[in-house]
């Protein structure tokens, strides 16, 4: 096997116990950075895949330095975000400056609701665990999620995660289940959205796609609010009547 590409068994599959091989494998390439002192992984599901990332990883390393997913973390990711926004940079999906007000009641979520939880979390380390987490404190413990592909147009490749509606706990989308209008029957909701920014994107903005990409992911703060207390209007959390706010026992 060439140096640099594994095979990679599940658990429980025999081949660890040096028998036949009774699971769907994986291939494992790897690259030793020597600017970094570290190795950079990937995996995929053909040997073929490996194979030509690696080469290709190889190439690009002896043309430019590569690194290692980034160490910052999501409250730094964060505030650099909310500065970009303020000075107008980055834009909502319209093309349009987020208002002050917006920023106000995002910053407002993130430091009381995101923060506390996964403010020192790296990017890189953010797992499902962390994902679970925030479901178990917004909507109860005991509802499952899922990471899924998906598609977002300017995002590509894209994944989604949903978790059971804590409504109908996935029951409406069983044979003979009642039918449920949160989910609309489906037995699962969409909380966030995530991908690689699509290359057309990142020339759109005047950016190399040959020597940058970018990642993007969102969970909505407003939508999980929405979904917990059955609200109707998204703009009502971020428009500042007192009439709505009062009823969660503050005043935005």
């Amino acid at each position: 096997m060439a140096e640099g590409i594994r095979k990679r068994h599940s658990k429980g599959c025999n081949a660890c116990q040096g028998k036949r091989c009774n699971c769907k494998a994986g291939w494992e390439a790897s690259i030793y950075l020597a600017s970094e002192e570290r190795k950079l992984r990937r995996s995929f599901t053909r040997e073929s895949e490996a194979r030509s990332w690696r080469a290709d990883t190889q190439a690009a390393a002896k043309a430019a330095p590569l690194n290692t997913p980034s160490r910052i973390t999501i409250e730094q990711a964060a505030w650099l975000w909310l500065e970009a926004a303020l000075q107008g940079s980055v834009r909502d999906r319209s093309g349009h400056i987020y208002k002050p007000g917006t920023l106000r009641e995002y910053a407002r979520s993130l430091i009381h609701r995101v923060l506390p939880a996964f403010g020192t979390t790296r990017l890189s380390d953010l797992r499902r665990g962390e994902v679970q987490a925030f479901v178990d404190a917004m909507f109860g413990v005991g509802l499952r999620t899922r990471f899924r592909t998906d598609y977002f147009p300017f995002t590509e490749p894209s994944g989604d995660v949903s978790m059971e509606c804590h409504i109908c706990r996935g029951a409406s989308a069983k044979p003979g289940g009642d039918p449920c209008r949160v989910c609309r029957s489906q037995g699962w909701i969409e909380i966030a959205g995530c991908g690689m920014v699509n290359p057309r994107v990142l020339v759109a903005c005047g950016i190399d796609p040959d020597r940058y990409s970018g990642f993007a992911f969102g969970l909505g703060i407003e939508r999980s609010l929405m979904i917990g207390h059955g609200l109707t209007e998204i703009r009502d959390a971020v428009e500042g009547d007192v009439r709505f706010s009062r009823a969660f026992g503050m005043e935005i």
